[in-house]
C-alpha cells in the first residue's frame, strides 16, 4: 500500500467509529424518548440495552449508503449493470425491507427477526455495518462506544423528554442523523454505585 491509501484507510477507519457513534446515540435516545414503554424496560432490565442499539441501527442506520463498484456485468430485477458502473447501496431501504423483517416500519426492541447477538457482526441481520467481508471494521468500537455511553447516561436522566418548543430535523444523505436533540430530564438521585471496598 502507498502512503496515500495507508493515510486513506487511517482515516476512514477513525470515521467510521467516531461519527456513526454519536449519530448513532442520537437515535437511540430519540426513539427511546418516542416509545416510553420501550424506555421503562430498557431501565429495568439494562440487558435490553443491547437489543434498543441493534434495532435503532437497523430502524435508522447512521450510514444510509455505501458506494460499491461493479467488477463485472451484472444483472439486477433485469437491469445491466455495467462492468466499472458505481452502484450505491441503499441501507436505509434494505433495513425496512419486508421480506427480511416483520413490520419494518415499527421500531421494537424485542423483534425475533434481528438477532441483537450477532448484530455487531458481519453476520448481522441488518446492513447498518455492511456484511460478510464487506463488514465495518469499526463496529466493534462502535458498539463498545454507544453501549458504554447509553449505559452511563441512562441512569443518571429521569424522566427525560423534548425540550418545550424542540422540533426533530434530520441532515446528512451519506450518514444521516439529527440535526440536534436538545432534551430535559431530572438528575437521578439514585446513590451512586459503592466499589467493592465499600467507598462511595
Amino acid at each position: 500500500m502507498s502512503n496515500r491509501d495507508v493515510t486513506a484507510l487511517i482515516i476512514n477507519v477513525l470515521a467510521a467509529a467516531t461519527e456513526p457513534a454519536d449519530k448513532t446515540l442520537a437515535l437511540l435516545f430519540k426513539h427511546l424518548i418516542d416509545h416510553p414503554e420501550q424506555l421503562a424496560q430498557v431501565r429495568h432490565d439494562p440487558n435490553l440495552l443491547a437489543a434498543a442499539i441493534a434495532e435503532t441501527l437497523r430502524f435508522t442506520p447512521p450510514v444510509q449508503l455505501i458506494p460499491r463498484q461493479a467488477e463485472e456485468n451484472a444483472v439486477f430485477a433485469g437491469t445491466t449493470v455495467p462492468a466499472g458502473a458505481t452502484v450505491f447501496c441503499m441501507i436505509g431501504a434494505a433495513n425496512r425491507d419486508p421480506d427480511a423483517f416483520t413490520a419494518p416500519d415499527t421500531f421494537d426492541i424485542h423483534r425475533r427477526d434481528l438477532g441483537t447477538a450477532r448484530s455487531f457482526t458481519a453476520a448481522a441481520q441488518h446492513l447498518a455495518f455492511g456484511t460478510g467481508l464487506h463488514q465495518c471494521v469499526g463496529a466493534a468500537f462502535a458498539r463498545a462506544e454507544i453501549e458504554t455511553v447509553a449505559a452511563m447516561l441512562l441512569p443518571l436522566l429521569d424522566e427525560v423528554c423534548y425540550s418545550p418548543g424542540f422540533r426533530y430535523q434530520e441532515t446528512g444523505l451519506y450518514t444521516r442523523g439529527p440535526v440536534s436533540l436538545s432534551l430535559d430530564f431530572t438528575p437521578s438521585t439514585k446513590a451512586a454505585p459503592a466499589t467493592t471496598d465499600g467507598r462511595p
